[in-house]
Formats: C-alpha cells, structure tokens, sequence
C-alpha cells in the first residue's frame, strides 16, 4: 500500500521501498480538498501508537 509523506517542500509516495515525487499539480489538489482537516487521538491511543512504532523498530534491528 503505497504510503504518501508531506513536508514543507515537496511530498512523495513510498511504495514498495521506494520514494516517488507526487506530482505539484496533484499535490496542490490534494493540500487544497485536504484543507482544515485534522486528526487528532487520546493519550491512550498515541500511548499504544508508540509502543507499536518501538516494538516494530525493535523486531526490525534486531535482524
């Protein structure tokens, strides 16, 4: 599933190991539609979020 990655220059999609550019003409629709929605989680779930993110980095080095 390719995954998008937004900074404050350029976005890419990482896709199968791989960065890709998005498109500007794309990437200016998508911050546009995009505008003013946010996603927010409680302090249990960014709790387990992180447990996640560590336990997945841990199993990942460890190879």
């Amino acid at each position: 599933m390719p995954l998008p990655s937004v900074g404050t220059v350029a976005g890419c999609i990482a896709d199968q190991g791989h960065e890709r550019p998005i498109e500007a003409a794309l990437m200016q629709a998508c911050l546009k539609e995009g505008w003013g929605y946010t996603m927010a989680y409680d302090a249990a779930i960014r709790s387990q979020s992180t447990r996640d993110a560590l336990a997945f980095l841990e199993k990942a080095l460890r190879r």
